[in-house]
């Protein structure tokens, strides 16, 4: 009997922290705040960016690389409303990009990024 008091102590005890596997700063899914890293992506690619959301407005700054070497920064700005983030994406080359995203989870993101020309893709975004 002992041993079950501890246990369910020591059970209630991770739940007030959040559980015994992170920490307990599980990011929110009710902000778009954060840092966050496309992946899967084909080898050489990459895309990041952090944002910041103050109410419906959002804005940031990030880095990307591109197979064959060109990559550099690029500044993020868009709107909010829960669950869904649009984002003008301009980089450090002129190259405007348009993302659509939905969060599926206070970690994950599903977008859609559409390019000058109208060809689109679908990326996965992981916050971190």
């Amino acid at each position: 009997m002992r041993h079950l008091i501890l246990s369910l102590g020591l059970a209630a005890a991770l739940a007030a922290c959040g559980g015994g596997g992170g920490g307990g700063d599980s990011p929110d899914a009710s902000t778009a705040s954060g840092h966050w890293i496309a992946g899967p992506m084909a080898v050489g690619d990459a895309l990041e960016f952090d944002l910041t959301s103050q109410a419906s407005a959002v804005h940031g700054t990030g880095s990307h690389a591109e197979l064959g070497g060109h990559g550099g920064t690029l500044s993020a700005s868009g709107t909010w409303q829960a669950p869904d983030l649009s984002l003008t994406l301009t980089y450090d080359d002129g190259t405007v990009r348009h993302l659509q995203g939905t969060l599926t989870s206070g970690t994950m993101m599903v977008a859609t990024v559409s390019n000058a020309d109208g060809t689109m893709s679908t990326q996965q975004f992981n916050r971190r």
